[in-house]
């Protein structure tokens, strides 16, 4: 009973699937011509599109992964286990822009060359 049902289907299948090809085999070709020309549009263009969207998000990303102090700040320890001495859960994430324990690494001054208050 079973088998009986399933050929039935897979006839009908066959049967719709066939009706459809005869269908495409009238329109005519330069119908097809167009339609695939413009497929090949679109593809290029999807493509070139996430190629740009992609390049602008690594640049964002790359930005704001630049705005981190943590790599000048002497607090920095430079070890995996303990990273920061005053903040060790944000040392090295977003969370650490702007934070106000900052303070730049010896070596890393913020002397400005012919400053008046230097004389």
């Amino acid at each position: 009973m079973m088998n009986t049902v399933f050929e039935t289907l897979l006839l009908r299948l066959f049967q719709i699937m066939a009706g459809l090809i005869q269908w495409l085999r009238l329109v005519p070709h330069w119908v097809w011509t167009g339609l695939l020309a413009g497929l090949a549009w679109a593809i290029v263009f999807m493509t070139l599109w996430n190629l740009f969207a992609a390049s602008r998000d690594t640049v964002k990303r790359a930005q704001t992964m630049h705005q981190i102090p943590c790599a000048n700040c002497q607090f920095f320890t430079n070890d995996y286990r303990l990273k920061c001495t005053v903040h060790p859960n944000t040392a090295l994430t977003e969370s650490a822009i702007g934070c106000r324990d900052f303070d730049a690494a010896l070596g890393m001054s913020a002397y400005v060359p012919g400053d008046p208050s230097e004389a």
